[in-house]
């Protein structure tokens, strides 16, 4: 049978030390509240380094693929518990995302169409699953397979969108390449940013691993957060103090919907 749950945990509480810890091994995706006693309520999540290179405090990060997705097409085989096909994955990428099976080639609307996996390990041609939740029929030749990023990470570029931004490294050590660190997604924190001149409220959406000025082509769910203060041309200084709203946080809030037709 299909799982609707992988390993269910808390949300979790904790203090300012915390967000300072990297980690080579730990468990990706926790969220942690804090409460600032200037800064107030603040939220983060534990997100691996997937970029190929040191990540620094402040920058932007987002997830990995086509809006978080990489879409694996016509599968060479597989199992209920693997996905094969020669360099169709990026080796150790996809570790701890979703397997989606998106289309059954060989009779529409048959098992594993639409069951999901959680991806354990991955080399460059093959997807191994986690084995307690195995799909309930084996992928076999030309099957689809989309993977839908989590807690990986790599380097926010331009225009984003929101949901797929994950929010700004919050280690002032950053975050070096393939270990686990802490991102805050929600509140107000020093960030980077694209250099201009910035005024207080000014909304901000993803640039290249910074956070950037509103730009006419930016009509779609791109807004990540605002500016708390003004930034004059002659700063010397890429930080910002900002409000960010990203992540899951955004795309929960389905409230601000565009439903026009």
């Amino acid at each position: 049978m299909a799982t609707e749950h992988f390993d269910v945990g808390y949300l979790l509480g904790g203090g300012g030390g915390d967000i300072q810890m990297t980690y080579a091994r730990e468990t990706g995706g926790k969220i942690l509240y804090l409460r600032d006693k200037y800064l107030g309520t603040q939220y983060y999540k534990l997100c691996q380094n997937r970029s190929g290179s040191a990540m620094l405090h402040g920058e932007l990060v987002a997830n990995p693929g086509t809006n978080g997705v990489t879409s694996i097409a016509a599968l060479e085989s597989g199992t209920t518990t693997s996905a094969t096909k020669a360099a169709g994955f990026t080796a150790n990428l996809h570790e701890g995302a979703i397997g989606w099976v998106l289309d059954k080639a060989a009779t529409a609307g048959a098992a594993p169409e639409c069951e999901m996996v959680g991806i354990k390990t991955n080399t460059a041609a093959v997807a191994i699953f986690d084995p307690k939740y195995p799909l309930s029929t084996a992928l076999l030749v030309s099957d689809l397979l989309d993977i839908v990023s989590t807690y990986q990470i790599e380097d926010a570029a331009d225009d984003d969108q929101a949901g797929i931004v994950q929010g700004v490294v919050a280690a002032n050590g950053g975050i070096p390449d393939t270990e686990l660190g802490w991102v805050q997604f929600f509140g107000k924190c020093r960030a980077l940013t694209v250099s201009a001149v910035y005024a207080i409220n000014d909304i901000l959406v993803a640039g290249a691993a910074r956070l950037a000025l509103v730009a006419a082509a930016d009509t779609g769910r791109f807004v990540v957060g605002k500016c708390l203060t003004t930034i004059k041309a002659d700063s010397v200084s890429d930080f910002a103090l900002v409000f960010i709203n990203c992540g899951e946080h955004a795309f929960g809030n389905i409230s601000t919907l565009d439903i026009t037709a």
